[in-house]
């Protein structure tokens, strides 16, 4: 009998092993996660295939993070709210106003030299899914103001200028999608370089700049940053919701490859705790938040704590 016994055991174990498996992959006390995330490939980082090898300036020297900042610390000083910052947008040729000129001349430098420092952060804290967000909406001038001063050099047949500003904003781009950390950085970043690759594609295809190579080159880029950004937005509707769903939300700081992404999903938890009218819920989301506030991973035990702390003043101040 002993046999058995022992059979019995080990048996025992293995289930109780599995049971702890299957309940650690499932969301606690909020139920199961939809098939939009356990769709596969969906935990899989987004890529763009492809690099602005050609379309930008040599790199000499190092210092781009600074030159960023200090463009963006020039703008939130001349238009420190939404309506200043819609004036710049709708500036359709920002070369004529000398304080807009300084601000293209510092992402230019940029673009020209090295970026050493692991993530380019515009945020002081996890960024809160707002309806409108400052600093998103500053990052976003910044490329507009590139792509306008760009098409105002082409037209005033300066081509040379227009591919200096429209290869600033590529490279703004390009680096907030690589080095951003959170969601609206990375997707300012792909909305910039598909701006600045239409300037360049137009610069490219006749005129004195006419060239071939770059020209498709301009074509295979953009055609893997669209690729990214169908990805990108079918996530973004998922985790930026305004009745976003808690067990997909889990799902994704469990298990997304990409910790722009569980940062935005623990933000996004933070507020399903309270858009949910069940206190069992709302209790357990509270409690895997403050679990995961005890994250090693400094970036995820910031944002589980900032959305741990969130009241009924934090939620109705998204709307504003």
């Amino acid at each position: 009998m002993s046999w058995k016994v022992g059979f019995g055991i080990a048996f025992a174990i293995v289930a109780v092993f599995a049971a702890a498996l299957i309940y650690s992959m499932m969301p606690t006390g909020v139920g199961q996660a939809s098939s939009a995330t356990t769709a596969r490939g969906f935990m899989d980082p987004i890529k763009v295939g492809a690099k602005p090898a050609g379309l930008l300036p040599p790199v000499a020297g190092f210092g781009a993070g600074a030159l960023y900042k200090q463009a963006y610390q020039r703008l939130q000083a001349l238009a420190p709210g939404r309506h200043a910052l819609r004036r710049i947008n709708h500036n359709a040729d920002p070369t004529g106003d000398p304080t807009l000129v300084a601000i293209l001349t510092l992402l230019e430098k940029a673009a020209g030299k090295g970026l050493t420092r692991p993530h380019l952060l515009f945020y002081v804290h996890p960024p809160l899914p707002k309806v409108n967000d400052e600093v998103q909406s500053r990052l976003e001038t910044l490329s507009t103001l590139t792509s306008q001063a760009g098409a105002a050099y082409e037209f005033a047949h300066h081509p040379k200028r227009a591919r200096a500003a429209f290869s600033a904003g590529l490279s703004f781009g390009y680096r907030l999608w690589k080095k951003g950390l959170y969601v609206p950085e990375r997707m300012v970043g792909l909305d910039a370089m598909e701006n600045a690759l239409a300037g360049l594609r137009f610069l490219y295809q006749k005129g004195p700049l006419e060239n071939m190579y770059l020209d498709h080159s301009v074509l295979k880029l953009n055609r893997h940053v669209k690729a990214a950004l169908a990805k990108w937005d079918a996530k973004y509707q998922i985790v930026h919701n305004v009745s976003p769903f808690a067990p997909d939300l889990i799902n994704i700081i469990r298990h997304d490859h990409d910790i722009s992404w569980r940062i935005a999903a623990i933000t996004s938890l933070g507020v399903a705790r309270w858009a949910t009218s069940n206190a069992g819920k709302a209790r357990a989301i509270l409690e895997f938040l403050q679990k995961e506030s005890r994250s090693n991973n400094g970036w995820i035990s910031a944002a589980a704590k900032q959305a741990a702390a969130f009241t009924r003043t934090t939620i109705n101040s998204l709307s504003d």
